[in-house]
């Protein structure tokens, strides 16, 4: 029965953007429809967990030619955090001029995630990947001016690169093995490691990772506030969920350290460049670097719950910010404190000590986990990535105050209002779940420090975008050097 139910759900989420050009009136409510039934199915699934995992091979096939689907609790997660954020941003766009082609390629982009994120072999995620950059590329620049357009195609020759690098990838490892199955991947002698550190490589240029997604900064700064909602809350989570997939399914120390070291470099270089920033949207932008390197931190120690939470709480950050603009005209914040509704103060601020990782809040006790559990330097260095993260984002907290005069706009606020209270709600839960004094101790005082350095020391900050790191040329530099570092790593046996 439950194999049965998935394929239906499966069927249903690909036929219903089909609809939404014979029903144009009804295009906004198309896609809430699909929303509302497929929550329904996660919940179902949430409060029958030992049904799962759930494995379906399409067609009555043998697995080994046959197109597996797989959902597990780690789907279930994704899964929830994208129908989540784009219900947030169906609302808050609810009373925008925007016409039925919109939200068909936004309900496209839905139903292709979820086949994304149940996807078991190396050529369907790449189709699922493909069809998805092919829609950002359109939303991205949906409103036609000339840096979302510029941005939209440096994400389309960066993800050419990646995309290629897969295929590259993918064929060495069919040659190898003879099968793109991840579950049979899984059973497989992995003496040759080098097809899945080319293949890992370039899903993580997708994955919102430093020195690797180059082209995020751009994207998600240009783009209408709801679409950069979705690429930084859901699309990045496209390729680091198959990364975490791939590495638990080849189990490799060498792919193991690799994800550590990289985690770590994102986790640090984000934080840093998101401090060094005066415009809103850069600065979640950059701070999205930084949390997805704590997610490959956590990959076996609460990431996925991390990811969850990333995308929840960052969703409602860039709505915010883009609410911020929409109220004043600008995303600059090295001015005085400007007057904002208490509905957005407060959604702002839930924000913030959610990404803070302060307890009570969503994504503190697996923030707090993966800092405690990694090895070496590791902690230090998220230590200092946390503190970076509470005055980066507190630059926009502190920029903004309450005003009873100013009213705000019911969908708007309705949409950041969803956010909110999940932030609050499964945070409490959490924190309750796993209550003791460290816990609630340790992210206070980091916390602490971070406020302090950020009122002490904000006046001193520089604001600086480094322009010659994220420049087309020099970004397919460093893509040939990672190639480089990896088959030297694979060949010494680092």
């Amino acid at each position: 029965m439950t194999s049965t139910l998935l394929q239906y759900s499966i069927i249903l989420c690909l036929a219903v953007p089909f609809l939404i050009p014979f029903l144009k009136k009804y295009a906004k409510k198309i896609p809430i429809v699909q929303i509302v039934l497929f929550m329904m199915f996660l919940l179902y699934f949430y409060n029958n967990k030992e049904l799962l995992p759930v494995s379906l091979v399409f067609g009555g096939w043998h697995l080994q030619n046959g197109v597996e689907v797989f959902f597990n609790m780690d789907s279930l997660l994704f899964l929830a955090a994208t129908y989540i954020v784009f219900l947030a941003v169906i609302i808050y766009s609810s009373k925008k001029d925007y016409n039925w082609k919109f939200y068909f390629l936004i309900n496209l982009l839905l139903s292709d995630l979820t086949c994304l994120f149940l996807a078991n072999d190396l050529f369907n995620i790449y189709v699922t990947l493909e069809l998805m950059s092919l829609i950002s590329y359109l939303l991205i620049s949906i409103e036609l001016k000339n840096r979302q357009i510029w941005s939209s195609l440096k994400y389309m020759i960066l993800s050419a690169i990646s995309f290629n690098i897969y295929l590259v990838a993918t064929a060495m490892i069919y040659h190898q093995y003879g099968t793109l199955n991840i579950t049979l991947l899984s059973q497989a002698n992995h003496h040759y490691t080098l097809p899945f550190l080319i293949l890992i490589s370039a899903l993580l240029i997708k994955s919102g990772i430093f020195f690797y997604s180059m082209w995020l900064p751009s994207a998600h700064s240009d783009s209408e506030s709801s679409i950069s909602a979705i690429l930084s809350g859901v699309i990045v989570n496209a390729g680091i969920f198959h990364v975490l997939r791939i590495n638990q399914a080849i189990n490799s120390n060498l792919i193991t350290q690799y994800l550590i070291y990289v985690g770590i470099v994102s986790a640090l270089f984000g934080a840093y460049l998101s401090i060094k920033q005066k415009d809103i949207k850069l600065i979640l932008a950059f701070s999205t670097m930084s949390q997805m390197g704590f997610i490959l931190e956590g990959w076996n120690n609460y990431g996925v719950e991390y990811a969850f939470s990333h995308s929840i709480f960052k969703a409602l950050l860039f709505l915010s910010a883009g609410y911020y603009q929409h109220i004043h005209g600008t995303r600059n914040i090295d001015t005085p404190k400007r007057p904002v509704p208490i509905s957005l103060f407060v959604t702002i601020w839930i924000g913030y000590l959610s990404i803070s990782g302060l307890p009570f809040f969503l994504g503190s006790f697996y923030k707090h986990e993966i800092i405690v559990f990694s090895n070496g330097f590791i902690p230090i260095g998220l230590i200092f990535a946390t503190v970076g993260s509470v005055i980066a984002v507190g630059k926009f907290a502190l920029a903004v105050k309450p005003s009873l005069k100013m009213k705000g706009f019911i969908e708007k606020d309705t949409a950041l209002l969803l956010l909110a209270l999940i932030c609050i709600i499964f945070g409490t839960f959490n924190s309750i779940n796993h209550f003791d004094l460290e816990f609630l101790l340790e992210p206070v005082v980091f916390f602490g420090v971070g406020i302090i350095i950020l009122l002490l020391f904000s006046k001193k900050i520089k604001n600086h975008y480094p322009y010659k790191l994220f420049k087309l040329s020099n970004v397919i530099t460093i893509y040939s050097v990672i190639i480089g570092l990896i088959v030297t790593m694979t060949y010494f046996g680092f």
